[in-house]
């Protein structure tokens, strides 16, 4: 049996890297967050209580370092250098992502530091919550989505499996289980913008 011909490569090769433009694009704007610098605020403000002044306040400061360096590299998008070759501007869009999902997942880290019941279930709330957000700004790239979710959610999974406890081991669980429909759900946005660059 032939392979296929030359011709049908081609073909292939130019829907492969339409699909990756319109993946590029669609991440690209996404990106552009600067104002959710006030969302962090926000988000840090109900652990002024629990948490040590200090360490909220560097989180903060790290939260809006992060954010501004995802802002940049959007801003960067419409350099000739990332048109000619947007897998780049995603290879940099991906770093900013695992810097962001680190900083957003430094609060489950603080769960090792028993910060009290409420203050414990206001990180598990926030984190959940800003993996879930995080489908809107990355739904297209599974590759991109993982960057910021993992650092995101191993460090709070890990809190309750290491834990005693069957309740503890329950939620490291249920943390994982969520990580996963999550990425299920990503997966087939991008499936589905591949499929509409490929038909377009």
């Amino acid at each position: 049996m032939s392979g296929p011909s030359p011709n049908d490569e081609e073909i292939q090769d130019s829907v492969h890297d339409a699909a990756f433009r319109e993946q590029a694009r669609i991440l690209h704007s996404n990106s552009d967050n600067a104002n959710l610098i006030v969302g962090c605020v926000l988000v840090a403000a109900p652990l002024y209580i629990g948490v040590d002044k200090l360490v909220l306040a560097v989180w903060l400061a790290l939260l809006i370092v992060a954010n501004l360096l995802r802002s940049i590299v959007a801003r960067r998008y419409d350099r000739p250098k990332y048109q000619d070759n947007p897998k780049a501007w995603v290879r940099l869009l991906s770093g900013v992502a695992l810097v962001g999902g680190v900083v957003w997942g430094m609060p489950g880290a603080l769960l090792f530091l028993d910060p009290g019941p409420v203050s414990a279930a206001l990180i598990v709330f926030i984190l959940a919550g800003v993996a879930a957000a995080g489908v809107a700004a990355a739904a297209v790239s599974v590759r991109v989505y993982l960057w910021f979710l993992i650092p995101v959610l191993v460090p709070m999974a890990a809190f309750f499996l290491l834990n005693e406890g069957l309740v503890n081991r329950m939620m490291g669980v249920l943390v994982i289980f969520f990580g996963l429909v999550l990425v299920k759900n990503v997966r087939s946005i991008e499936t589905s913008v591949i499929e509409n660059a490929a038909l377009n």
